[in-house]
């Protein structure tokens, strides 16, 4: 039979709290926290604070079956967008577990989506006393945000558009069995997890949908002040704005230049490139084998490329302004690729990492690192160029390219806590540096790269890119995992400290989070990276891998990757690995396009491992 309290719906409220209205009908999300999107005075004002963006804490109380084991049940909530009355997944519906999982807040994951409820049921005899509640026959409480330490992070993407600014949002809570529930500010679902992949929705819950605003569209004190008749007598101080943009301070100036760096890099070209190709080569080889300790002069690989201009203009404009830009990026780009420079870096965010645990303390850091990098930035500017010439000729080339926002606010700031979380991650790793060989299927150890034959080049892509991919795949350290059946890589020259990426060869979707040389996936234009990977009964690993743009990026254009490694049968010190990326519209077919039309390269090379 079933439980009649299964009939009842969950309800949210405030432990302590006599207001008759929990929720309001309108909100600010400002950047409080320097980067963080935090919901003030969300769900009300208990009372108003200066600290978090005043976020009180919520908890959530619902029925359960009698028989279903309070371990096995979760809560997890997150802010969407509310478009209809509809929760994004319905009750009964059978989730992976990891959705929820891998995405949920906590230390060293701060800009997840999905909030953890705490699961309270040793209070059972209190919530009884609650009016609220009072009905249900069996029931557990969740409570989110309890210590208030946090704020109500939301990372929805506004905009000028009237669709958006009028927007409303719900924050809701899912109830799942394995058992999950699920907390979406404005909604929150409860699942039960029924097996270590998978859990089940048992129930839903929606705050009511809410409008929100821009601390800097804020007009008036009636934006703080709607619907906190009910609140105790403390009275929220005035929002006194500006439409001014403020000066910048100097951590904001430094930050901007090193965005601005960023991006003249990535507009430089191969062909922008091709007089001085052969002594950009030679620079990019030296470094490579300084990273791996082999001398220069006893290298395998001298040559990467020879590039061929044969479609290029007879007469290229001489600009002095671009060669000398060009230049100075070129020699920035080299130099930062340095291992004396790449050490001291991760040296410096791994001894910072630690402020991921507090949010409080992410501004502080955020400022140290950008004060890090800049130094950095100014040593490796050419002796004959200074810092005000090096801007105003990046000012000149990017008119018209360079978005307002980059004039206020944290400049990088989530970058930099993806930067930190990866970082922190890596400590707690169970994955050692020390590589095991592996004499069964061959892939233990660490891969350098010997012989190199780049068939087909768009001299048009960035060298940015190029650079960063090409140094990326020079040395490999890899692992599999006869267990899990997943391969994990590692990039001898890592870029940013980080943990391994790991490929499962299942056959199967999957999410890549964090590149081999310590990238996040979704930086830059990219918004998620997806892959399939497979691995053949002649040991040949495959990976499809899907890169998609964010939603801001045009043109909306999608990269796809075709990777293939095989070992060499014949020498199991050597292995081939084959890359075809190629680009296509999002409304194209990517399996069906033609190689030769829209492939920007094909490499073919064969890595030999250092044992």
């Amino acid at each position: 039979m079933t439980d009649p309290s299964r009939r009842l719906p969950p309800r949210f409220f405030r432990v302590g709290c006599t207001h008759t209205k929990l929720f309001r009908e309108s909100y600010i999300r400002c950047y409080q926290n320097h980067g963080f999107k935090v919901i003030r005075c969300f769900p009300h004002c208990c009372p108003h604070t200066e600290q978090r963006g005043c976020g009180a804490s919520l908890s959530l109380g619902l029925p359960v079956d009698p028989s279903m084991p309070r371990t096995q049940l979760f809560a997890y909530g997150r802010f969407d967008v509310a478009s209809d009355d509809t929760p994004t997944f319905a009750a009964g519906a059978t989730l992976p577990w990891q959705g929820f999982a891998d995405d949920a807040r906590r230390p060293g994951h701060a800009l997840a989506t999905w909030i953890v409820g705490r699961a309270d049921p040793s209070r059972d005899h209190e919530v009884v006393s609650y009016s609220l509640l009072i009905s249900y026959v069996s029931k557990i409480v969740f409570h989110f945000n309890e210590n208030r330490a946090r704020g109500w992070h939301y990372g929805w993407q506004g905009s000028a558009s009237t669709k958006k600014r009028h927007a409303r949002h719900r924050f809701q809570v899912g109830r799942h069995m394995r058992s999950l529930l699920v907390t979406i500010p404005t909604q929150v679902y409860v699942v039960h997890r029924v097996s270590e992949t998978e859990c089940v929705v048992i129930d839903v819950a929606a705050s009511p949908p809410f409008s929100m605003s821009s601390y800097r569209r804020a007009s008036a004190p009636a934006s703080i002040r709607d619907d906190v008749s009910s609140d105790p007598p403390t009275t929220p101080k005035p929002l006194l704005m500006s439409f001014a943009s403020p000066p910048m301070s100097q951590i904001q100036q430094q930050a901007r230049q090193l965005w601005l760096v960023v991006q003249v890099c990535h507009s430089i070209s191969m062909d922008d490139v091709a007089a001085q190709w052969d002594s950009v080569e030679q620079q990019l080889l030296a470094c490579c084998y300084k990273h791996v300790g082999e001398d220069i002069a006893g290298q395998k690989l001298t040559r990467i490329l020879i590039l061929h201009w044969t479609g290029a203009p007879t007469k290229i404009p001489q600009r002095s302004v671009a060669s000398r830009l060009t230049n100075t990026a070129l020699a920035v780009m080299l130099h930062w690729y340095d291992s004396d420079v790449l050490n001291s870096i991760h040296e410096f965010i791994s001894n910072n990492d630690h402020a991921i645990e507090q949010v409080s303390a992410l501004h502080e850091s955020y400022n140290r690192v950008i004060e890090f990098l800049h130094n950095w930035f100014i040593q490796m500017l050419p002796t004959d160029v200074t810092m005000n010439a090096f801007m105003t000729d990046i000012l000149t080339s990017l008119t018209n390219k360079i978005p307002q926002n980059t004039q206020n606010h944290a400049i990088g700031f989530d970058a930099i806590v993806r930067i930190l979380e990866e970082s922190f991650k890596k400590k707690s790793s169970n994955l050692p540096d020390t590589i095991i060989r592996d004499t069964t299927r061959g892939l233990n150890g660490v891969w350098m790269m010997s012989e190199l034959n780049i068939q087909t080049l768009d001299c048009q892509s960035s060298l940015s890119s190029f650079v960063q991919y090409f140094t990326m795949s020079f040395g490999l350290n890899m692992r599999f995992d006869e267990t899990s059946g997943n391969v994990h890589v590692k990039a001898v020259i890592s870029l940013l400290p980080a943990t391994w990426t790991s490929f499962q060869l299942n056959g199967q979707p999957n999410e890549l989070q964090v590149l081999p040389n310590g990238l996040s996936c979704g930086w830059g234009a990219l918004s998620t990276v997806d892959y399939v990977g497979w691995m053949d009964p002649f040991q040949t690993i495959s990976l499809l891998i899907y890169a998609w743009p964010k939603p801001s990026i045009e043109p909306r254009s999608a990269y796809h990757f075709r990777l293939q490694v095989t070992p060499d049968i014949r020498n199991m010190s050597k292995m081939r690995v084959s890359m075809i990326v190629e680009m296509a519209a999002l409304d194209a077919n990517i399996d069906a396009l033609d190689a030769g039309k829209w492939t920007l390269h094909i490499a073919v090379r064969v890595a030999q491992a250092i044992l």
